[in-house]
């Protein structure tokens, strides 16, 4: 279906694939609960968007578990963490009963979207672990714009903005946020979770052509986990995320209030102020930027 621009006759398919009609039909119901959106009519079947989530269209380093749907795929990849799934291994839904957000509040997970969370196992003490969110930004950018060699997106024509720490914005529209949870000790944790969710209607509804949800699974675990785990990664690819004369309002843990301009990050992902202070993602309790940079 995917190489034909005219709908393809059932019995045309079931005998190129062995199998009965009957059988054909099961498949394409199952492909349609994926996310495939195939017509099906007198004359035929016929891919209409191809953007579903198939395992034989994913390829992660580690374990793939795919759902309909969940109640929080960072909780599944917990459980999967849990009984052993190695490092790399992707844990994809089609919706969220219970997505959430790193202030802790829900994060909406309506059919459409992408949601996924990624195990990671490496020696990163907790102190150093925002790098992992900002790597995270990183490849989530690259992927979304398609910065390729044979990419054929105008990259002008997209255009996204990361707003520290942890969140993808398209204009005045959040359009992606990036979770981060460890387990076991600080300075050498069991293993992390790095959750991503994308609002790929609110992309779309900007009038951009994405990668499918698929290639965007396999090219965030590639990314992230096997750099991540040999320690191959560094904060050069950070600089690109935040502008240094910034301006936000920063509420912390403790209280206080904050508002500075911003002068870059360090080697350990913290925020650098003008003032001197030097802020770690678990110490903001929310950043209200002035004018995020547009990237």
């Amino acid at each position: 279906m995917r190489a034909s621009d005219v709908p393809l006759s059932g019995q045309y398919l079931a005998e190129r694939l062995g199998i009965s009609r009957v059988a054909l039909w099961k498949r394409v119901e199952v492909l349609k609960q994926w996310g495939y959106a195939i017509d099906s009519s007198r004359r035929g079947y016929r891919l209409l968007s191809d953007d579903g989530l198939s395992a034989e269209d994913i390829a992660v380093p580690g374990q793939l578990f795919l759902f309909d749907e969940l109640d929080s795929t960072m909780d599944e990849a917990h459980r999967q963490a849990a009984r052993g799934a190695p490092s790399g291994s992707l844990v994809l839904a089609l919706r969220q009963q219970a997505g959430r957000a790193l202030d802790g509040s829900s994060w909406p997970s309506p059919s459409g979207g992408f949601y996924a969370s990624l195990v990671v196992r490496c020696a990163l003490p907790v102190a150093a672990a925002d790098g992992l969110v900002l790597t995270a930004a990183a490849a989530l950018l690259d992927v979304l714009t398609d910065r390729t060699p044979n990419s054929s997106l105008d990259p002008a024509a997209v255009r996204l903005g990361f707003r520290w720490p942890n969140q993808l914005w398209s204009g005045q529209r959040r359009i992606a946020g990036i979770l981060l949870e460890s387990v076991g000790r600080l300075m050498a944790p069991d293993y992390y979770i790095i959750g991503i969710g994308i609002d790929i209607g609110g992309l779309a509804a900007d009038g951009r052509r994405l990668p499918q949800r698929a290639v965007i699974g396999s090219s965030l675990a590639r990314s992230l986990a096997v750099p991540t785990a040999a320690h191959a990664w560094s904060a050069e690819g950070w600089c690109r995320l935040l502008e240094a004369s910034a301006c936000a309002d920063f509420r912390l843990f403790d209280g206080r209030r904050i508002r500075c301009q911003t002068r870059g990050l360090d080697c350990y992902g913290r925020l650098l102020l003008t003032d001197g202070t030097v802020l770690s993602m678990a110490e903001c309790l929310a950043v209200d930027w002035d004018d995020p940079p547009v990237l």
